[in-house]
């Protein structure tokens, strides 16, 4: 069967010192791929947050030392897009608009 819409798992890695400082710049930059997504016709039902992640970042360790905290890395959203043929260029927005990591290109069947 031909695929009539793609699934796509894509976000921005935002890292700062601290939990808050790296959420409040994670979730600007967020806002920007929504609003391209949402620009490139991709309704707001097909948008949704499925992995939101915050991780320790560790400066590189002397040997013998303990690791230093060197703030916190946060992410993810995922896209139902049912404009097939447009995928390519919605993936191409999405990284103009600032997203950092994409993955999980799925071309999927609504009706099997």
């Amino acid at each position: 069967m031909t695929p009539d819409y793609a699934q796509i798992g894509s976000g921005v890695t935002t890292r700062a010192k601290t939990v808050k400082e790296a959420t409040d710049a994670n979730s600007r930059s967020m806002a920007a791929v929504i609003k391209t997504l949402r620009d490139s016709g991709v309704a707001q039902s097909d948008i949704q947050t499925s992995r939101f992640l915050v991780q320790p970042v560790y400066a590189p360790q002397e040997p013998r030392t303990e690791p230093k905290l060197a703030g916190y890395s946060v992410s993810k959203v995922r896209v139902k897009i049912r404009q097939i043929d447009q995928v390519g260029e919605i993936l191409d927005r999405l990284v103009t608009a600032g997203a950092t990591d994409i993955c999980n290109v799925e071309f999927l069947v609504s009706e099997p």
